[in-house]
């Protein structure tokens, strides 16, 4: 794997607003214990129209729901316990290395590719995965779920606003401004 060249660069100002995504995005927010999270996902979700971003939502999705499209993972819960997501389980496995605080090319043409493929996939990213949701929402192809530690799962549906909302959130990172959405979008025709 080459190193990661980690192009754009999450401004701290930003932050706070990241960490309240309901207040960015339309979302459902699904809060309670695991059990009644999974359950409720499977009444909200289709998994092959869904990717999940995180090692505990990806794991509750396949233990309730079933195998999501895409799956990215980065083998921690709340960056320091391990967590494992079974490999086995997807037709296809890649990796990718993002810093955190960051997007890495290399992890958003990974997340393009295997989109593309219509196959379960999961994608174990070296560093952080937690900004890829970002990405994922920008280019429409899918609804994104994501883990809200100590809270639950949120769940940001396929649609314009959302699209819209995610590329003005990513406008605003550092380097933007040298970096093209083309990728990101043309996935939706």
């Amino acid at each position: 794997m080459k190193p990661a060249s980690a192009e754009l660069h999450l401004p701290q100002e930003l932050r706070r607003y990241l960490a309240s995504p309901w207040t960015l995005f339309a979302t459902e927010l699904v809060e309670g214990p695991r059990a009644y999270v999974g359950q409720t996902l499977a009444l909200l979700i289709d998994p092959f129209r869904t990717a999940i971003v995180g090692d505990v939502v990806c794991s509750t999705v396949i233990d309730y729901v079933g195998l999501p499209r895409l799956c990215i993972a980065d083998s921690r819960t709340m960056r320091f316990r391990e967590a494992r997501v079974d490999t086995s389980l997807f037709e296809e496995v890649s990796e990718c290395r993002n810093e955190p605080g960051s997007l890495s090319r290399e992890c958003i043409d990974r997340i393009l590719e295997l989109l593309k493929l219509q196959v379960p996939s999961l994608l174990i990213v070296r560093g952080e995965e937690d900004l890829l949701a970002l990405p994922l929402v920008a280019t429409g192809a899918v609804d994104v779920a994501f883990g809200i530690p100590s809270r639950g799962v949120c769940i940001v549906r396929r649609d314009l606003s959302n699209v819209v909302a995610a590329v003005n959130v990513l406008s605003r990172f550092r380097g933007f401004e040298r970096w093209s959405l083309g990728r990101c979008t043309e996935i939706l025709g």
